[in-house]
């Protein structure tokens, strides 16, 4: 999905909600596999329920149990700003001829 960005309008075409830069994110970052940013361990589950945030997953090392998004650990993390306008920000930053 990455290569068929080609401007910031292609950006909010293809991710038209934050739940689709949200998978974006995990896919570009995880792909197939998701891993604890805390201890590392590639073994996790979704948590489920009406009151969790889409995205949250738990660690299932017994040490561990943490909880963590895409954006833990990241610039991005407790970020109030919608995921679409920072990967914007980034194509901008990455695709600017001169830098910015």
């Amino acid at each position: 999905m990455i290569t068929e960005l080609k401007s910031v309008r292609d950006v909010w075409k293809k991710m038209p909600t934050e739940r689709h830069a949200r998978l974006f994110l995990e896919n570009a970052i995880w792909g197939d596999d998701r891993f604890c940013p805390h201890c590392g361990s590639l073994r996790s589950r979704p948590l489920r329920g009406a009151s969790v945030r889409p995205g949250l997953y738990q660690c299932s090392e017994k040490e561990c149990r943490s909880q963590f998004t895409v954006t833990t650990r990241t610039p991005l993390h407790a970020t109030k700003l919608d995921l679409r306008i920072w990967i914007a920000a980034m194509f901008h930053v990455l695709t600017s001829s001169k830098g910015i």
